[in-house]
């Protein structure tokens, strides 16, 4: 019979994948995405200690299974990377990623805010024309 996970009541951020009790969050992205069942409970049931432990260090080195999440990584990329080259330089990457851990409503953005972006993109990088 194989060793099976725990169950665990609080959340845990993923530093935390190492320990013999998992995160809900860990099995639920494994569920989600297929992997050891289709409920938390056969996947509990199914999967070993080992086999979990693996799963765990493998989402750690590479990232969540969410292919949603990794789209959105990409496209934050090609976001703060247009942005620097416009000239905004104080611009990273996780400025465009939503934050989810927050329990603040997200802010929609108006067409307002996305043109007051672009607008100052395009000033500094016409300023930094101009200085050539």
């Amino acid at each position: 019979m194989r060793e099976s996970l725990p169950r665990v009541v609080d959340r845990g951020k993923r530093s935390q994948f190492g320990k013999a009790e998992a995160p809900d969050d860990f099995w639920f992205e494994l569920v989600l995405n297929g992997v050891g069942g289709r409920t938390i409970a056969e996947a509990q049931q199914n999967m070993s200690l080992v086999e979990a432990r693996q799963w765990a260090g493998y989402m750690r080195r590479h990232g969540g299974l969410n292919i949603a999440e990794r789209v959105e990584q990409a496209a934050a990329l090609i976001c703060a990377t247009g942005a620097q080259l416009m000239g905004n330089k104080g611009i990273k990457v996780a400025d465009f990623i939503p934050n989810r851990e927050s329990d603040d409503e997200l802010k929609v953005a108006t067409p307002q805010d996305f043109m007051r972006v672009i607008m100052g993109s395009k000033a500094s990088f016409d300023a930094s024309r101009a200085k050539r």
